[in-house]
């Protein structure tokens, strides 16, 4: 096995110098005549057009641009492209998510007052400069799309009371980006965060402040953009599409195109290789998952009891996806994406054919949580929970904070806490989740299918196993950039996915060459980040 890896890896290398120039001509030849748009116009260039289709983004999961000027790639925005600038619309498909609109213009160009067709903007519309420089935020969950396009240097200002990802943690405790404390008041009456004035007068300046439709971190100004990639009806392959929103603003939409096609692709390849095995009975097609929380509280000296169940659509891919049918309880309503329980046995009568729980519950320091305060929790050492199949050989109980912070950022931080890389790259990284949960629930014995290399993200632990949370640092730094740069992390699953197709005689060399010119791809993309 490790000697047919080296010759996989070897033949990655060739491949690599061969296909290297064609790739940078893909991410940076408009092949049409358009502009540079990474440089700002000028008085020659003002009238030309910078958004060709090589630069647009591909309205499906290839790496070419649209030809047409309406681009529909998402549930949740849409994009217009005139020859100096774009119009972005956040799509109201989400309840309570508002109808935004965005028009990015190129650099060096006027502002338009009007549509290419002549129709007034609506009101409201929020005007960029593009691509921007200068940029803050104060949400994970935008990290590692930032991360995957480079786009680090980009950001000034951060919010690390909760970040996991080691760079950040870095040059936030460097100085290279500015830490600031924006952990605000909720407005009940806004159904909204207080803007926070130190974060209002930290981003004064800036080309772009990224917020969500709560307000989370927002700095009250029309700087100002909504990135609602959590929200609970999007599915997984849904969320990856922000990376093609991101890119919008910082005029990468190629590389954005290129990287989504690619963790499409492995997402599918992965899945694909369960559902292979569970029709061949090389692994059991019955087993179910549920994802839990208790949300139980006290207030003025009374207990409420409270058990939830969720399903939201990410959550039923992730589950669909390794092979596993999600619990939605029968009582839950049309459209819900959770169910509450009100005593402890009735949730544990709710469960009891679940083979693998996710525990999704809070708790202020996750690496010092075990097996006994996980049970506590959800009541699994009461006489109610005997029974539970997730917690017989036949299941399992899996939290997803197997890597988090240290919860130490240099700025004094009224809400520092050991923030998840679940809640940062889970949504840039769809193919290394269904891995990792593979891995725990199918795989954990097989020979070659290893858990994540040093510097990729992991995501799961075994509660039952009573597995360790892994605290990341500023000082482990080099070894993430290194395995993002190198690509060993989509390296690794290209290994164990030609391990699986030995063990379970699946066979697909066609796709196998699709995944493998895709990590060349985002191999090429990353060395120029």
């Amino acid at each position: 096995m490790r000697a047919w890896v080296l010759g996989v890896s070897a033949t990655f290398a060739i491949a690599l110098a061969v296909t290297l120039s064609v790739t940078l001509v893909l991410l940076h030849d408009s092949g049409d005549d358009g502009l540079n748009n990474a440089q700002c116009a000028t008085a020659a260039t003002a009238s030309g057009d910078f958004f060709p289709s090589s630069s647009r983004l591909s309205a499906d999961a290839s790496t070419t641009g649209s030809t047409a000027a309406l681009v529909e790639p998402s549930v949740a925005f849409s994009v217009t492209y005139n020859t100096t600038f774009k119009v972005v619309r956040t799509l109201p498909h989400l309840s309570g998510v508002p109808a935004k609109t965005y028009v990015l213009y190129q650099c060096g160009t006027t502002a338009p007052t009007a549509d290419s067709d002549g129709t007034a903007f609506a009101s409201g519309t929020q005007f960029f400069s593009v691509p921007v420089k200068k940029v803050a935020t104060g949400l994970t969950v935008a990290i590692g799309f930032i991360e995957e396009l480079g786009l680090r240097s980009s950001i000034d200002v951060v919010d690390p009371g909760a970040v996991h990802a080691p760079c950040w943690q870095e040059d936030e405790e460097t100085g290279d980006m500015t830490g600031v404390d924006a952990t605000a008041s909720w407005n009940s009456a806004a159904n909204a965060y207080d803007t926070v004035a130190a974060w209002a007068t930290a981003t004064t300046d800036f080309d772009l402040v990224i917020t969500d439709r709560f307000n989370t971190a927002g700095s009250g100004t029309d700087k100002d953009v909504n990135f609602d990639a959590s929200e609970a009806t999007l599915g997984m392959l849904d969320r990856l599409e922000y990376v093609k929103f991101l890119s919008l603003f910082y005029n990468m939409e190629a590389k954005a195109n290129a990287y989504y096609a690619d963790q499409v692709k492995r997402w599918q390849y992965m899945r694909d290789r369960i559902t292979y095995a569970q029709s061949n009975g090389r692994i059991a097609s019955t087993y179910t998952c549920a994802w839990v929380e208790d949300q139980s509280y006290t207030w003025a000296g009374v207990p409420y009891v409270s058990f939830v169940v969720s399903f939201a659509q990410f959550e039923q891919d992730i589950c669909t996806g390794a092979g596993l049918t999600t619990f939605i309880p029968s009582a839950a309503a049309s459209g819900a994406t959770t169910h509450s329980y009100s005593t402890m046995a009735a949730f544990h009568a709710a469960i009891a054919n679940v083979n693998v729980i996710f525990d999704k519950t809070y708790f202020d320091t996750p690496s010092t949580t075990t097996k006994a305060s996980v049970y506590a929790k959800l009541g699994f050492d009461q006489p109610s929970a005997a029974g539970i199949k997730a917690l017989t050989s036949e299941g399992t109980i899996i939290r997803m904070d197997k890597r988090v912070s240290d919860a130490d950022p240099l700025v004094t931080h009224s809400s520092a806490s050991e923030g998840l890389d679940w809640f940062e790259s889970s949504f840039a990284h769809p193919a290394l989740v269904l891995s990792d949960l593979s891995r725990l629930v199918w795989l954990d014995s097989v020979d070659g299918i290893d858990a994540p290399r040093a510097g990729c993200s992991r995501f799961f632990r075994d509660v039952k196993a009573n597995d360790t949370v892994v605290k990341t640092t500023a000082a482990d730094c080099p070894v993430y950039d290194v395995a993002r740069i190198s690509g060993a992390c989509d390296a690794q699953l290209d290994e164990q996915g030609i391990t699986l197709d030995k063990l379970y005689g699946y066979n697909s060399p066609a796709s196998m060459v699709s995944v493998t010119a895709s990590f060349l791809i985002a191999f090429a993309v990353a060395l120029m980040a």
